[in-house]
């Protein structure tokens, strides 16, 4: 599933611009943007257990460091560390962390942790909009705008797929001590709120993306929304019933041509200038034997929808892709690497969505 939704070199789609998605657009942006300021100006404690402050403090690298140096440094090991957390990366298999840690005991969490290469300068600039913890999966589809902190406000149940970009994090947390000393010397504080302050709440674009992707799949099949419900103190605008309608809308543009399956990626509506390709983007080292399961898991359900609305479209300009895909599954099954890396109850959930949602369509 590496390759089936890569960003085209080329694109043929012609492009999407949905009148209406522009006021929805900005209004989800503002309503991150409150958000993400109040947790700025109030900051809260994470628990002082969770994953990523034992993360933190087992980096034992200078803050007095260059921070290009400071990168390459945490870069060298930090993956060690991370395997000594048991999460996934390039050099461990790992495995699911149940119950979750971002959104609640009822989803089952897949961390996957990377050191991809980023413009350590670019990066200082503006560290306090950094996004180094995004969200591949999760299985909500609400525009509650909740952020993932572990109290697990939305409804249901499911698996979650995130990546941590530890190099990224590790560089965050010195920009902002750096900026601590300067505006609180008397009582500075402590990176349980660094998390709660910026990391965490960074996370919700990366967050609304999956939701928008999540809820075009429920308008397609037909399901029941989710009740909004508040999840902050202070009012936010909920878009749920703007964006149905701008999900229908997509449908309908979409049934009508034949496009390929990163056709259809590139012109859904998404946060951010470069779109839905970037919020589905891996990172550059999921390309391993070790976290091919997890690969798996961020893409199952995208893909079981591409290949059914292929077939109820009669598209035949996806014969490369389907082709990929049934090579791949006959791959991945002689290779038995879910079946190692999976506990039983996932495993079986993932070969029943292969077997009954994916390989009929192929």
């Amino acid at each position: 599933m590496y390759e089936l939704l890569r960003p085209p070199t080329v694109s043929r789609s012609g492009g999407l611009a949905i009148p209406q998605f522009r006021r929805v657009r900005d209004g989800l942006m503002m309503g991150i943007q409150r958000i993400q300021d109040h947790h700025r100006n109030n900051p809260k404690y994470l628990a002082a257990q969770h994953f990523l402050v034992r993360l933190l403090g087992s980096l034992n690298i200078s803050h007095q460091l260059d921070d290009n140096i400071f990168v390459d440094r945490v870069s060298d090991y930090c993956l060690e560390q991370a395997m000594s957390m048991r999460i996934p990366s390039t050099i461990y298999r790992g495995k699911i962390t149940s119950p979750g840690l971002f959104y609640g005991a009822n989803v089952d969490e897949v961390l996957i942790a990377h050191t991809d290469s980023f413009d350590v300068s670019k990066a200082v600039e503006d560290w306090a909009n950094l996004q180094p913890l995004k969200v591949l999966a999760h299985p909500y589809c609400d525009f509650d705008l909740a952020i993932p902190n572990g109290k697990g406000h939305s409804q249901g149940s499911g698996v979650a797929v995130i990546a941590i970009d530890i190099p990224k994090l590790a560089l965050q947390y010195k920009c902002w001590r750096r900026w601590e000393r300067g505006v609180n010397k008397d009582s500075p504080q402590s990176v349980m709120q660094f998390l709660l302050a910026f990391p965490i709440p960074n996370m919700l674009q990366s967050q609304t993306n999956i939701a928008i992707l999540n809820r075009v799949m429920l308008n397609y099949f037909g399901g029941q929304p989710p009740i909004g419900r508040a999840a902050h103190s202070f009012y936010v605008t909920n878009w749920a019933k703007e964006i149905d309608a701008i999900c229908q809308y997509y449908l309908a543009f979409i049934e009508k041509r034949s496009f390929t399956f990163n056709d259809i990626i590139e012109v859904m509506p998404a946060l951010g200038p470069d779109g839905m390709h970037e919020a589905l983007k891996l990172p550059e080292e999921t390309f391993s034997n070790n976290i091919q399961w997890a690969v798996v898991m961020a893409r199952l359900l995208p893909t079981a929808w591409l290949v059914r609305m292929n077939s109820d479209y009669g598209n035949q300009n996806n014969g490369r892709s389907l082709n990929y895909l049934y090579r791949y599954l006959n791959y991945i099954e002689i290779n038995q690497g879910l079946r190692i890396a999976l506990p039983e109850k996932h495993f079986n959930e993932v070969k029943y969505i292969i077997d009954e949602g994916i390989r009929p369509y192929l």
